[in-house]
């Protein structure tokens, strides 16, 4: 990027109005500057009326006639216990406005105002009429929720999303200081699984860490891919509102035909074969994985439509779940066409498929196997609850282009543009992601629906849930296809609104809410997740790259602390690949605080020392890679790396069972919980109660 020499006119106006920055701040405080013609086309992709620079004038007028006409915003936040307000715009000749707020349990208040005691703050005079911008106070017992106003002065009328929230997400009160483990799902082989770890082999995990002391067990995500060949990125799902079926124990599926029996269903012999074959590659094999599973799947869904297929558990969960017939026409349609829906006969590119578009079949197979998931990971929910473990998940921050997500919603992406990374230490070119933003006006008229329906999914089950990427409550850098990475811009969201949300839901289902604040983090954002509680990510790995082991202190309370992340070498990698200085001056601060002491130290004593001090700090949750117990020194995923690393594919190198009975792994866990106990608490800011 360059400073451009002079902007058109107008220009800076219209990007504030869509909330796109000029410039920005990147590491180190390299400013950056936009280019004209990068800024024009990604307000056009957040649906400003303009083609080129001499469509700036129209394209202003038309903003401001849109925000002065609109009586009232389509969503409102209003903190607990604090008096709500809502700004609205009126012509000055009107002189009441009609209210009638309809509470989430459909209660109705109805009142009229009278506009001429309310204060102006500002004034526009658009064409031949004058507005003015006024604030209505709602009534003050409003109680934890969302709520719906209904304004009407005379024949204009508005609707608003009110959402009324706590100041802070929950937390545990007091905190617990928590210890888990964190171990990508897929990696986990045992002598069951079917060549990558399914949801049995997470909820033996959970039990394993539950019986050695552990609170918390963590994973990638789990949401719906399409499985191809290639580089199949957790992060990067087909949809944020459904499960991935791979994960499905299609051993318990089995047994629907022997419900008494505890052992696995019989396997014919290709089937065992074929599993064993899975077992034996060090990588996983996706395609071939889910082929095997779909072909057991299918069966069981076979039995089951012999049966008619007529669950009353079945039909509920369909009937309750709006979207779900949709994706699952949309699933059925991939799956016939073969290929991404922009490549299919354009009726079908709409966003709507109707019964006959796709084969029933196929339909109701996606719907099954949606049931099956749902029910396999509610299960386990409830079960890891009950025995005292909380499930890790994690919440990616976009989904693929041409998945099931952007197909049926095509108006809230900016399907022109891509969410990425400026310029960092790590990454000098900038990055790309590959999937599209949210146009945040058309979310806010959406009353957030997307990004409630995302968090709810999630929060069902999970006891914790991580927002990768958190700084996109705030901001999003997005590149323009065609540009280069280095030319992206940032784009503002309403991040109140966001943070208003994330309370209520994570208060409603009593989860914890864990941002990922890594890279280039304006102050705003910490600050803002300070204030409402989410928990930050304290990386070991970084903070030993920013500052050296003599700047080292420890993870604040308010954090998760781990040593690295999915993104990161393992501790043994980075160990190897790191200077000898930096290593020298962690084993120093280690003896300092007395965790270390002698000459010539073997690596896996440093490593449990660093536990055992993650162990002693203040940190909400100490999290565990579970492939460090080991000294692993290969990463699951290489940022940017070539298309033939086995990113997201690699097999840990111990299975379940062999990983259960290594006595060196349960006496650094045991030292680690001893660590957790013996720590004391020091207590910062408000408690968490509503």
């Amino acid at each position: 990027m360059s400073v451009p020499d002079a902007w058109p006119l107008g220009l800076q106006a219209l990007a504030r109005q869509y909330g796109v920055q000029r410039s920005f701040y990147g590491l180190e405080k390299r400013p950056y500057a936009a280019q004209p013609d990068v800024v024009l086309a990604v307000l056009r992709e957040l649906g400003a009326p303009i083609n080129a620079f001499n469509d700036i004038p129209s394209a202003l007028q038309t903003r401001r006639a849109e925000r002065w006409s609109q009586l009232t915003e389509p969503i409102a936040v209003g903190w607990n216990a604090q008096p709500s307000r809502l700004e609205i715009h009126l012509p000055h000749t009107a002189e009441r406005v009609e209210c009638t707020l309809q509470r989430e349990t459909g209660e109705e208040t109805r009142w009229i105002v009278d506009t001429r005691g309310l204060e102006t703050i500002e004034a526009e005079q658009i064409g031949a009429t004058r507005y003015e911008r006024k604030a209505l106070t709602l009534p003050a017992d409003l109680p934890l929720g969302y709520h719906r106003l209904r304004l009407k002065a005379g024949p204009t009328q508005g609707t608003t999303l009110v959402v009324v929230a706590p100041n802070r997400t929950w937390r545990p009160d007091p905190p617990d200081r928590a210890w888990g483990i964190f171990a990508p799902l897929y990696a986990l082989a045992s002598e069951r699984s079917w060549g990558a770890g399914d949801l049995a082999d997470l909820g033996r995990l959970s039990s394993w860490v539950g019986g050695l002391g552990g609170q918390v067990v963590g994973t990638l995500p789990l949401l719906a891919l399409q499985v191809v060949s290639g580089t199949i990125s957790p992060y990067s799902p087909i949809s944020r509102l459904f499960w991935h079926e791979f994960y499905l124990d299609v051993d318990q599926m089995l047994q629907v035909d022997q419900p008494a029996s505890n052992q696995p269903a019989p396997r014919s012999r290709e089937m065992a074969s074929r599993i064993a074959g899975l077992q034996t590659d060090r990588l996983v094999d996706y395609p071939s994985a889910m082929d095997l599973k779909r072909s057991a799947i299918e069966a069981v869904y076979q039995a089951f439509l012999a049966a008619d297929g007529q669950s009353e558990d079945f039909a509920r969960f369909v009937e309750s779940n709006p979207t779900l017939t949709q994706y699952a026409r949309f699933r059925s349609a991939w799956d016939s066409l073969g290929t991404p829906w922009q490549t299919w006969p354009e009726r079908l590119r709409g966003g709507n498929l109707r019964a006959d578009d796709c084969d029933d079949r196929l339909t109701r197979y996606h719907l099954f196997v949606q049931w099956q998931a749902d029910q396999q990971i509610k299960s386990l929910a409830e079960t890891t609850r009950a025995d005292g473990i909380r499930l890790y998940f994690d919440l990616p921050l976009g989904a693929r282009p041409d998945g099931f997500d952007v197909w049926t919603d095509q108006e809230l992406f900016a399907q022109g543009l891509s969410v990425g990374a400026p310029p960092d230490s790590g990454f000098p070119s900038g990055q790309s992601w590959g999937f599209p933003p949210i146009r945040p006006q058309k979310s806010r008229s959406q009353g957030h629906a997307y990004f409630i329906a995302s968090l709810r999914h999630q929060l069902e089950v999970a006891g914790l849930l991580r927002l990768d990427h958190v700084m996109g409550l705030h901001r999003l850098y997005c590149i323009p296809d065609g540009a280069d990475k280095l030319d992206g811009v940032y784009v503002r969201y309403p991040w109140e609104e966001y943070y208003a949300i994330l309370a209520l839901e994570s208060h409603r289902h009593q989860a914890m809410i864990v941002g990922e604040d890594l890279g280039i983090v304006p102050h705003q954002v910490r600050s803002a997740m300070a204030r409402h509680g989410l928990a930050r990510t304290w990386v070991l790995q970084f903070e030993l790259m920013a500052s050296g082991a003599a700047g080292l202190h420890d993870p604040p309370a308010g954090s998760v602390a781990t040593i690295n992340t999915h993104d990161t070498p393992t501790f043994a990698g980075f160990w190897k690949t790191s200077s000898h200085p930096v290593w020298q001056q962690l084993v120093t601060f280690l003896r300092q605080r007395g965790l270390l002491d002698g000459d010539d130290l073997p690596l896996d004593l440093v490593y449990r020392a660093c536990l055992n001090w993650l162990g002693r700090s203040n940190a909400d949750l100490v999290l565990v890679n579970i492939e460090d117990l080991w000294l692993e020194q290969e990463p699951q995923n290489v940022p940017a790396s070539p298309p033939e690393t086995p990113n997201w594919r690699r097999k840990a190198l111990h299975d379940l069972d062999t990983i259960e009975s290594m006595d060196d792994v349960r006496a650094a866990l045991h030292a680690l919980a001893a660590a957790r106990a013996s720590g004391v608490r020091k207590r910062t800011g408000p408690a968490t109660q509503v």
